[in-house]
């Protein structure tokens, strides 16, 4: 141990109380500025102030003033009979009222450009009107939507649970007794259940992760209250980053809600090293002042070491241009290190306090069958050693190839279960009435511009190959309403579609519009500023986003000039920007992790090549969990994305353990295969328990009803376990190869007797 770690660990014991109590001063303190933390769910968060998608989105929204709907879809035999109608009628008025709507269409309201209800012909020419038949109703008439346009207000997470669970309501009362069936969907509606099923799962595990804590802690110190010391730092810990949040003023989002899941997982690792540490000291016969000062002192260097590369791990997110990522990375690595350094000073005082542990139950820990695996793996046979690193070699290169074929992207439906109602409800939507997601164009022209006939001949045409060539199903904009104009104008009987050809046509066809008060939902008062709104799938968002650059490469083709512009937008714009700024920059923050991580190990073990060794057993299992991820079906997506550098400043703490262990022994002129066999036995229980607490921590996830947090739990469970293995198996056997070329020791101090 080194003289400052022994010097502070003597000042700590001889202050333990006045520490204990200062940090648990700091708690309460803390406590206060926690309640205090707000909540930001709304999507602007997701990007910086300047940016152009955002600038876009921004302008649109100014001017029309929503683009995210509701879709509330009727099925029935026939939806035009009378009280099939008056429904769609009811819950059409009904929802103006609600909360957080700017607009409502279906093929009964007012303003739309359709016959009136009254009209005895009503059901014909609804069904003959090409702007209605496949938007509001398909044309076998066994499905109608109604389209709830949501206001800027309304985009937010609570917003848009009050907004659906009142739309539920009224469509509940509206139909009640009605031989219908009605399903919503929708980003709200998504979103909501999203957000339910976080609630929902977090509400289920966090318990099941507790329980999991002091079970195991339970099992192997034999104590309950030792059982209880993890959790206690690790609400601490959750105190003072939420504390630091309220503080500074930062915003909890949607990403937040994995905070305190990652501390619970991570933050007792300390805890479960320092209170092995002592009890081994006491096994050995020390008293509870000598074991505690020695804990400290044996594990102060380690322990901050490894806090700090799980805190950089997590920093490496910082490389991210989304501020709630950026945010996130701040608050975790925050209550990682507040973990330690509670670990430090409140947890070696509890322990001081505590009486000590019956002889027997000591005994029993040193003979259990723990301790007999551990010996094992302390002296493995040189036969079954020779083979542990061609094997790892092997299958770390095969898990790469695979890790390289992982799907970057998902498809937004894949996140809920297949027998989720959100899901089923959208599926069915898609099929029927081609999408429930908003795509929106800007079209921008000098003032006057969207009345010329070549103007409107120029957007149907690029209308009709975004229908051709994309995911998109239906596109329409003012020369839509305009055409459908001009064939009632002619006549009911008509079935030609086609654009006016003077503009002198064009305004009168627009006035009619803009007396219904249906004008200002396509074009502006001056005639500069349009929108062509598409409806999108939203179990083909993937493959919308491929399709992204085709489409922006169409739209400099087709309006290259000044005289008319189209910019894409929208909340599924915005949702496709969302996901490429995150996976771009988290796959980024992967090789910051690394480089910091071993920058890192380069301070703590002063060399190069043992750094570098170091990071041998805790890239491979990263390969394996992303090699399995491809096995599984798992994409790259905003959710697993940050698995990698998260998962790496976890598993690399054994690492740091073990290596620390195993130099001191060296230094203290121990032969290689003795000091690996003394490290393992120091080392080895503490790194086994924090590892099968890890793992079944994260595998909690699996039990929850989010398939993102499913699969971050299963991805994580498996890096963690394959890193125990590499840290007790790959590690030593390696070690024994090269120990000479990464220790710098004697060579006679790399031989040993031992066959």
């Amino acid at each position: 141990m080194s003289f400052s770690a022994q010097r502070l660990a003597v000042l700590l014991f001889r202050h333990r109380l006045v520490v204990a109590l200062l940090v648990v001063v700091i708690t309460a303190g803390l406590a206060v500025f926690a309640t205090r933390v707000t909540t930001d769910h709304s999507i602007e968060v997701w990007f910086l102030e300047n940016d152009p998608d955002l600038l876009v989105y921004n302008e649109f929204a100014r001017r029309f003033r929503a683009d995210e709907i509701v879709v509330i879809a009727l099925f029935a035999d026939d939806i035009f009979s009378p009280e099939i109608v008056a429904a769609i009628d009811g819950i059409s008025r009904a929802a103006e009222q609600a909360p957080f709507v700017h607009r409502v269409l279906s093929f009964t309201s007012p303003s739309i450009l359709g016959a009136a209800t009254s009209d005895p012909d009503f059901r014909e020419k609804t069904l003959a009107n090409s702007v209605l038949t496949g938007t509001l109703l398909t044309a076998d008439a066994r499905t109608a939507a109604i389209v709830v346009q949501v206001t800027r207000e309304g985009n937010t997470f609570a917003n848009k649970r009050t907004l659906v669970e009142a739309l539920r309501s009224i469509v509940s009362g509206e139909t009640s007794g009605i031989p219908v069936q009605v399903s919503l969907s929708g980003t709200p509606v998504t979103d909501d259940a999203a957000m339910r099923h976080n609630e929902h799962d977090l509400r289920l595990m966090i318990p099941i992760m507790i329980a999991i804590i002091v079970v195991f802690a339970q099992l192997i110190f034999r104590r309950l209250m030792l059982a209880l010391l993890p959790l206690i730092v690790v609400l601490m810990a959750a105190i003072w980053a939420y504390g630091l949040m309220g503080l500074s003023g930062l915003r909890t989002t949607l990403i937040s809600t994995a905070l305190l899941p990652l501390l619970l997982a991570v933050g007792v690792a300390d805890s479960i090293h320092v209170i092995a540490h002592y009890r081994r000291l006491l096994a050995t016969g020390n008293t509870r002042e000598i074991a505690v000062e020695r804990t400290i002192a044996r594990l102060l260097t380690p322990c901050f070491f490894t806090s700090a590369t799980t805190a950089a791990g997590l920093l490496s997110l910082l490389t991210s241009d989304l501020e709630p990522i950026r945010e996130f990375a701040v608050v975790a690595a925050a209550g990682v290190m507040a973990a330690f350094v509670i670990s430090m000073l409140f947890l070696p005082t509890a322990l001081g306090l505590l009486r000590v542990p019956e002889q027997r139950y000591l005994d029993r820990q040193s003979s259990s069958g723990l301790s007999a695996l551990l010996g094992w793996l302390g002296s493995m046979p040189r036969a079954v050693e020779r083979l542990i690193v061609p094997a790892f070699a092997i299958g770390s290169v095969a898990f790469i190839v695979l890790a390289a074929r992982v799907q970057v992207g998902a498809d937004p439906m894949s996140w809920f279960p297949e027998d989720d109602p959100a899901r089923l409800d959208t599926e069915r939507i898609d099929a029927a009435l081609g999408g429930s997601v908003s795509l929106e164009f800007l079209v921008t022209t000098a003032e006057g511009g969207l009345r010329e006939p070549a103007a409107l001949a120029r957007l149907d045409e690029f209308e009709r190959w975004l229908e051709e060539n994309t995911a998109i199903s239906r596109v329409l904009s003012v020369a839509d309403i305009l055409k459908e104009a001009m064939r009632v104008a002619q006549g009911e009987e008509s079935k030609e579609l086609q654009l006016p050809k003077t503009t002198l046509v064009t305004d009168m066809l627009l006035d009619g519009l803009d007396r219904r008060g249906y004008q200002d939902l396509w074009v502006s008062a001056d005639y500069s500023v349009g929108r062509l709104s598409a409806r999108v799938p939203l179990s083909r968002a993937t493959e919308l986003i491929g399709q992204v650059p085709a489409i922006e490469t169409q739209m400099k083709a087709h309006f290259a000039d000044d005289a008319l512009q189209v910019e894409m937008t929208g909340y599924a714009r915005l949702m496709a920007t969302m996901e490429k700024y995150v996976i771009e920059g988290q796959i980024e923050s992967l090789a910051m992790a690394f480089a910091v991580i071993t920058l890192m190990m380069v301070l703590l073990f002063r060399s190069w090549r043992l750094a570098l060794f170091a990071m041998i057993p805790n890239l491979t299992p990263i390969a394996v969990g992303l090699g399995a991820m491809y096995l599984m079906g798992i994409g790259l997506n905003p959710g697993t994305v940050m698995v990698g550098a998260i998962a790496l400043g976890i598993v690399v703490d054994d690492t740091v353990h073990f290596l620390t262990a195993f130099r001191r022994y060296l230094r203290d002129r121990m032969h290689v295969n003795d000091a690996i066999g003394a490290t393992i036995e120091e080392v080895g229980r503490p790194v086994v328990i924090t590892s099968l607490i890890l793992a079944a921590s994260f595998a909690v996830l699996t039990l929850g009803r989010f398939v993102p947090s499913q699969q971050v739990g299963l991805v994580t469970a498996i890096i963690v376990l394959t890193a125990l293995l590499a840290d007790l198996v790959l590690l030593p056997a390696a070690l024994r190869i090269v120990p000479w070329r990464v220790t710098r020791e004697p060579a006679a101090a790399t031989h040993s007797d031992k066959p």
